[in-house]
Protein backbone atom coordinates (compact mmCIF):
# COMPACT_ATOMS: atom_id res chain seq x y z
CA UNK A 1 0.00 0.00 0.00
CA UNK A 2 2.99 2.28 0.53
CA UNK A 3 4.16 1.81 -3.05
CA UNK A 4 1.61 4.23 -4.53
CA UNK A 5 1.02 7.06 -2.04
CA UNK A 6 -0.67 9.29 -4.61
CA UNK A 7 -3.18 6.64 -5.59
CA UNK A 8 -3.80 5.83 -1.92
CA UNK A 9 -4.34 9.51 -1.22
CA UNK A 10 -6.82 9.71 -4.08
CA UNK A 11 -8.74 6.63 -2.95
CA UNK A 12 -8.82 7.89 0.62
CA UNK A 13 -10.07 11.24 -0.60
CA UNK A 14 -12.95 9.60 -2.45
CA UNK A 15 -13.77 7.17 0.36
CA UNK A 16 -13.57 9.60 3.25
CA UNK A 17 -15.28 12.66 1.86
CA UNK A 18 -17.14 13.19 5.13
CA UNK A 19 -13.94 13.12 7.19
CA UNK A 20 -13.71 16.34 9.25
CA UNK A 21 -10.11 17.14 8.29
CA UNK A 22 -10.77 16.58 4.58
CA UNK A 23 -13.91 18.68 4.75
CA UNK A 24 -11.96 21.42 6.51
CA UNK A 25 -9.27 21.38 3.83
CA UNK A 26 -11.87 21.65 1.08
CA UNK A 27 -13.60 24.54 2.85
CA UNK A 28 -10.28 26.30 3.48
CA UNK A 29 -9.26 25.89 -0.17
CA UNK A 30 -12.58 27.20 -1.48
CA UNK A 31 -12.49 30.13 0.95
CA UNK A 32 -8.94 31.01 -0.15
CA UNK A 33 -10.07 31.12 -3.78
CA UNK A 34 -13.09 33.25 -2.89
CA UNK A 35 -10.89 35.69 -0.97
CA UNK A 36 -8.47 35.95 -3.90
CA UNK A 37 -11.33 36.68 -6.31
CA UNK A 38 -13.02 39.21 -4.03
CA UNK A 39 -9.77 41.01 -3.16
CA UNK A 40 -8.98 41.77 -6.80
Amino acid sequence: METKPLQDQYLRGRGLVSKPSLNFLRTYYLNAIALKISSN
